[in-house]
This record gives structure tokens, C-alpha cells and sequence, in this order.
């Protein structure tokens, strides 16, 4: 950047727009950029044996129990006082709460109530519990039938939110507007990403991800490239979770020129018709294609007793 401002360049390829270059710097749009993802290993399978309570979350355990606790409170109350004033039959509270459990499990015991108003509380109660049974066996039978996995990883929160978790980010792509954006940024989440990631290779990243607790926060295709390259088989098994959500750390990539460049507005035109036409794209996807085949035939795929212990790897250490 600094020979172009000084006019001993005429352009430069494959640059960012920054508020600092634009003042100095004519700009061409080029190529939309390449979104910022996190690569960590792949979901792990849950337990089997959680099957029984995965159907409700704990929330819904939690206010299912306070709900059967509450309705006993109640129609005990409701007795209580009844057999005060009229007297007749008076119903403890374990018959009330052992009502309410028993409904809920399919086994209710004698009905507890002893006038209408109970007898009207215990029919809602029932009906209630009708819903409930029937949602929760409808969705255990899903749960059961496919065995469920960890939420992946998608996001820098999703990353924050992990116990004894690490990560890090590609040393090559690190810099010049990268570092602007996580530097300069005033979001927290990305504050605290950016001071606590280690700048490291990326092959060095995948092998920390690896060993578990790890994450590598990268450009998409770049990384995609990499994993189809060297860390994927035949059969497309890979390790590795490249998420789906991402943020656009860059407007987009182009071309930078001098100032006063006589065949600036030309190329800025061509760039960004041959975008709108569809070819950058196309070019772009013919490029990951050739890049990740002659990755394949300069460089062979990781050992397959190493990719088949990183996948079991996966299943065990993944959050």
C-alpha cells in the first residue's frame, strides 16, 4: 500500500477497503469476501441412556415439578377448607401430591377430591397431563429411535459459552484489515475473541482441534480447502465442523490502484460487471475445485488410522 501511495506501483490484487486506504487509494470492487467461521471437531453422539429426559428441557422439568406440587397445594387447601366447613372426608396431602405424580406417570391412585370443586380441579389436572404424556411420548419416540448429538459450534458466542475451551486464528490471514476489524471493533464478544486467540499456523490449529478443546477461527474457503485437501477421505468423512454462520469481517476484496491512474475506471467497470454476470463466482468455485484436487496429488491425505482416531476423537471430546 505504501509504494502505491507513493506511485512506485500502479495496483495491487486480492486487497480490502479500509477508511485509511480509500482516502490515499482508488478502490475496485472485485469479489465478494469470504466469511469468518469456526472449524472445531464434529458434534459428539449423545448418551443413550439421557434419551428418557432429553424429550423436555430442564426448564420444562423444572416447571412441570412445580406444577404438580402447586396443584396438590391447592387441592389440599381446597379439602381442607371444605372439610372445615361441612366436614365429611378430609384428604391428606401425600393423597393430593400422589395423585398429581401418578397422573403425570400413568398410574394415578383413588381420585383424592371430595366435593364438586375438587372434583372439577382433578378433571383439568387430568387433561393437562393428557397433553403432556402424550407430547412427551410422541418426542422419546423420536429421541429413541435417532440417537441425538451436541449442538455444534456456529458461532464466537457458542465458543465463549464452552468450559476449558482455546482457540485460535490463521497466522497468514491475521493482519492488515483483519486486525482492524477485531481490534477496533466494540462489541465484547469480539473483544474478547481477539485477545484471546493465538495466531498460529493452520496446521498446527487442526492439530490442536484435534486433541479437543479447540476451535480455529478462519475464512470459510480457505479452510473448507484445506480440510477437503488433506483431512477428508474418499468417502467425504472428515473430523472437522466447519460452521454455517459467520461474520463478514470484510465489505469485500478487490483491487487497489494509485491515484490518477488513467485505466482505473475501466477495470473497476469490467470487475464489476463480470460480477454481476455471475462469472467471478464461477471462476471462484473452479478455482477451490482445482486447488483442493492439486492439493490431493502433491500432498497425500493424513494416514487413515489417524483420520479414523480423530473421528472417534471427535465423538468423545466434543462439547
Amino acid at each position: 500500500m505504501g509504494r502505491l501511495q507513493q506511485e512506485e506501483n500502479d495496483f495491487c490484487t486480492e486487497s480490502a477497503p479500509t477508511p485509511e486506504r480509500l482516502r490515499a487509494l482508488d478502490y475496485a470492487r472485485g469479489y465478494p469476501s469470504d466469511i469468518m467461521t469456526v472449524a472445531s471437531l464434529k458434534p459428539t453422539s449423545l448418551p443413550q441412556y439421557l434419551s428418557l429426559v432429553r424429550p423436555f428441557t430442564g426448564e420444562l422439568w423444572l416447571a412441570l415439578l412445580v406444577s404438580v406440587v402447586v396443584w396438590s397445594v391447592i387441592l389440599w387447601l381446597l379439602q381442607k377448607v371444605w372439610h372445615w366447613l361441612v366436614g365429611g372426608r378430609e384428604v391428606k396431602f401425600q393423597n393430593a401430591i400422589m395423585f398429581g405424580w401418578g397422573s403425570l406417570v400413568g398410574q394415578p391412585p383413588l381420585d383424592p377430591s371430595t366435593n364438586v370443586s375438587g372434583q372439577l380441579l382433578v378433571g383439568w389436572w387430568l387433561l393437562f397431563t393428557l397433553v403432556v404424556t402424550t407430547g412427551y411420548g410422541s418426542s422419546l419416540v423420536a429421541h429413541l429411535t435417532v440417537q441425538g448429538t451436541s449442538k455444534p459450534l456456529e458461532t464466537m458466542e457458542d465458543i465463549l459459552k464452552q468450559h476449558n475451551w482455546k482457540w485460535g486464528t490463521e497466522r497468514s490471514l491475521f493482519k492488515g484489515a483483519v486486525i482492524e476489524y477485531f481490534s477496533k471493533h466494540n462489541d465484547p464478544v469480539v473483544k474478547q475473541i481477539y485477545q484471546g486467540a493465538e495466531v498460529l499456523d493452520s496446521d498446527k490449529a487442526l492439530e490442536k482441534v484435534l486433541a479437543g478443546h479447540y476451535s480455529l477461527i478462519v475464512f470459510k474457503i480457505y479452510i473448507s480447502v484445506i480440510v477437503a485437501s488433506r483431512y477428508t477421505d474418499a468417502r467425504g468423512h472428515t473430523p472437522f465442523y466447519i460452521s454455517n454462520k459467520g461474520i463478514s469481517v470484510l465489505a469485500n476484496l478487490g483491487w487497489c490502484f494509485r491515484k490518477g491512474a488513467p485505466f482505473y475506471s475501466r477495470f473497476s467497470q469490467l470487475m464489476l460487471q463480470m460480477e454481476a454476470a455471475g462469472i467471478t463466482s464461477f471462476w471462484i468455485d473452479n478455482v477451490v475445485e482445482q486447488r483442493i484436487r492439486e492439493n490431493r496429488e502433491a500432498a497425500p491425505l493424513i494416514s487413515p488410522p489417524l483420520l479414523q482416531h480423530s473421528t472417534v476423537s471427535a465423538v468423545v471430546k466434543s462439547p
